[in-house]
């Protein structure tokens, strides 16, 4: 079997990339990563395009990788880091949609939006690192990355979504006919492209997220393609580095276009850039390109490049929150996306202090129930807040009390379907 080296050894031989080597390029990159660590695509795909393994030594590599198809693929370890820096914004996002006032604490910014931004980049990131570019490019492709990931959110939020109508539906505010049509719009997972009910708290708001993260899981296959395209191009041939920074500043000023002309047009009056989908994909696209820079480059071997990311590291993790708090109303939300997209960059090469905080054993074991916290965390707040609750406990209910039940409400629910959700996987049968 082809070991790492000699894989790399090979693969050495075929750079700079060029239009007329690039698919073999990229089929025998993707038997490396199979053999190694990445994800393993079909031999079909080796084989549809076998014309271009002619040589011997192309022949030789095709024979090792049929040896590998019996071979598990192992994959890479997490970003252990990403994980705590997820953790830390959905705590800043708790507490802000719980209300800073009731805790005398400023609401100085709007950390519910800021945190949101650091989530989109975590998820563009990630994507980079577990699947760099190793997709085929085809429309059933697109569909079965996207169902794969939906599959596993969907009956998470069709739960908060269920659990949240039923406590809509006793407090009496509302009729059933009036909320079924929104209900289903939610249930369906495409709420966040409607403004007007994308960020209703009657139903599980917060899940506008998901809704637009899906949006990105159907994109990413062709943002992958654009990366591609680029690599191809004249000015970046030779260097994958160059192209995908060009992919990336490319993203990122749609983004800031689509920003500018919201700002300065009536086009797209109805357009929300907190919860579009079409902007947050964006954001995520360049999120993505800018990880194939990182990890296609890896962290400096170095001892001086090693410093170097320790302090850019630490600036970042200073700088950017005295940002977000000071140039709030003043500054474009694309810049505190270019923030954000640098505050989680910053610790993947885990280097400095802050980065090895963020991978504590603590951050990682709530890291596990990080998704399930944040759908349920309003329905939680809610839960807490409700008469029947404050009618119920033999003390005064202030504010302060209010939040620590609602955070072991949330907490409780969280710890539930997870632990229900691996008991129901464990009795699965298993495939053969």
């Amino acid at each position: 079997m082809p070991t790492r080296h000699s894989w790399s050894h090979t693969l050495r031989h075929l750079s700079p990339i060029n239009t007329d080597n690039y698919s073999k390029y990229k089929l025998l990159h993707s038997a490396y990563l199979s053999a190694t660590r990445g994800p393993r695509p079909s031999f079909a795909v080796l084989q549809k395009n076998i014309m271009y393994l002619k040589d011997p030594l192309d022949s030789r590599l095709l024979l090792d990788w049929q040896m590998t198809q019996g071979i598990r693929s192992q994959r890479r370890p997490p970003i252990k880091s990403l994980r705590g820096l997820k953790v830390i914004c959905l705590v800043a996002i708790f507490v802000w949609h719980f209300g800073p006032e009731a805790l005398d604490m400023r609401r100085s910014f709007d950390a519910g939006a800021r945190m949101v931004v650091v989530f989109f980049a975590c998820s563009g990131v990630l994507m980079a690192y577990n699947h760099q570019l190793n997709f085929d490019f085809t429309l059933d492709e697109s569909l079965r990355f996207w169902l794969k990931r939906v599959k596993q959110v969907w009956p998470l939020h069709a739960m908060v979504l269920t659990l949240s109508l039923i406590l809509t539906l006793l407090s009496g505010n509302v009729r059933i006919s009036d909320i079924l049509p929104t209900y289903a719009i939610f249930l369906s997972m495409q709420h966040a492209w409607f403004p007007k009910i994308a960020l209703t708290t009657a139903l599980s708001g917060a899940s506008w997220y998901l809704s637009a993260l899906a949006f990105c899981w159907l994109m990413t296959p062709a943002i992958a393609y654009v990366i591609v395209l680029f690599r191809k191009l004249r000015v970046t041939q030779g260097s994958n580095l160059r192209a995908s920074f060009a992919a990336a500043m490319f993203f990122y000023g749609c983004r800031v276009i689509l920003e500018l002309m919201l700002r300065t047009t009536s086009v797209f009056a109805g357009l929300s850039l907190h919860s579009n989908p079409f902007v947050r994909m964006l954001e995520y696209a360049t999120a993505y390109a800018a990880g194939n820079v990182l990890f296609e480059h890896g962290p400096l071997a170095s001892k001086e490049g090693k410093e170097a990311q320790a302090i850019i590291e630490l600036i970042a993790s200073a700088i950017v929150p005295i940002l977000w708090i000071r140039f709030d109303e003043t500054w474009w939300r694309c810049t505190f996306f270019a923030l954000s997209l640098l505050l989680t960059l910053s610790p993947c090469c885990g280097q400095s202090l802050i980065s090895k905080v963020l991978s504590s054993k603590a951050l990682e074991e709530a890291s596990k129930y990080e998704l399930c916290f944040y759908l349920f965390h309003q329905l939680g707040i809610r839960i807490a807040s409700s008469s029947v609750v404050a009618g119920s406990l033999p003390f005064s209910y202030g504010p302060k009390k209010r939040f620590v039940v609602s955070l072991l409400v949330t907490m409780l629910l969280s710890v539930l379907w997870t632990q229900a959700s691996h008991s129901f996987v464990r009795k699965q049968p298993s495939r053969s």
